[in-house]
C-alpha cells in the first residue's frame, strides 16, 4: 500500500512540475516574440508569427 501511495505521490509531482514548465515556456516564448516584433502563435503551438 506505500509503494502505491509513493507512486501516486510521484506522478502527482511530475504532472505539476510538467505543467509549471509548459507554462513558463510559453512565457518566455511569448516574451522573446513580443521582443522581435512578432505575436505568439493563437493555434496554441509556441512559436512566434508576424503581426
Amino acid at each position: 500500500m506505500k509503494i502505491l501511495l509513493l507512486c501516486l505521490f510521484i506522478a502527482i509531482l511530475m504532472i505539476i512540475s510538467f505543467n509549471q514548465g509548459q507554462s513558463w515556456e510559453i512565457s518566455k516564448t511569448a516574451s522573446y516574440c513580443t521582443s522581435i516584433g512578432q505575436t505568439l502563435s493563437p493555434s496554441g503551438a509556441a512559436y512566434c508569427v508576424k503581426k
